[in-house]
């Protein structure tokens, strides 16, 4: 059965007693690069909101 980063790690802690620091950077950056990605793709919507909502239209 799948298991997320953090409780797979969690267990091969709980089974070893030691996990290895390459392990714990390896999952930390398959953890972190996808939601970097999302932030990267949905920044240019999130700006483009930001500015619509300061600008403000005189008659």
């Amino acid at each position: 059965m799948p298991q997320p980063l953090t409780v797979g790690l969690l267990s091969w802690f709980a089974s070893n007693g030691k996990v290895p620091m390459a392990v714990v950077v390896i999952d930390t950056l398959a953890a972190i690069i996808p939601l970097l990605r999302l932030f990267l793709f949905l920044q240019h919507f999130w700006k483009a909101g930001l500015t619509a909502g300061a600008l403000r239209w005189a008659s």
